[in-house]
């Protein structure tokens, strides 16, 4: 597969990623599906199912609009610019954000992207024009960096009501 051709496969790839999340929150306004129960409910067994499905359940349209471009660049650079690690380093971060909410983030339900697009940003900085075995190290230094945001995030007091 030439170069252009693989860039445009990758953008193809991480386009129905995101075309998938916005069906899905299509289907949840406009046919009334209760989805907030596949996101991560923290230390619990009913929440481990979230650390799979979480990423790509949201919680308003402004949620998925806040993620789409992320997504899509991020994950178009991860796609093509690591194409021996790309589907190791993506299943770290996604099982490792998720993992991280699990463990550390307060009583509630918690879904959406980002911490697919912390992890990704993380590994596009920190693993460019590195052997796959350093990328994959990357990524994992990622799902722990987003793993501290949410335990800083725990133990910080709350005021109001955020997302």
């Amino acid at each position: 597969m030439n170069k252009i051709t693989s860039l445009q496969h990758s953008i193809l790839v991480i386009g129905g990623f995101v075309v998938l999340i916005w069906w899905l929150k299509l289907c949840e306004v406009g046919l009334g599906w209760d989805l907030h129960q596949l996101g991560v409910y923290p230390q619990t067994s009913r929440g481990l199912i979230g650390i799979l499905t979480g990423p790509l359940i949201h919680g308003s349209w402004q949620h998925v609009i806040s993620n789409t471009l992320p997504l899509l660049l991020l994950g178009s650079i991860l796609i093509y610019g690591y194409p021996k690690s790309r589907w190791w380093a993506l299943s770290i971060i996604w099982l490792l954000s998720g993992l991280g909410v699990w463990l550390f983030a307060r009583d509630s339900y918690h879904f959406g992207a980002s911490g697919l697009t912390h992890g990704m940003f993380f590994l596009s900085v920190h693993g460019r024009n590195t052997p796959t075995g350093q990328a994959l190290y990357n990524a994992v230094d990622g799902g722990l960096f987003y793993v501290r945001q949410h335990a800083v995030d725990y133990l910080s007091p709350r005021t109001g009501n955020l997302l």
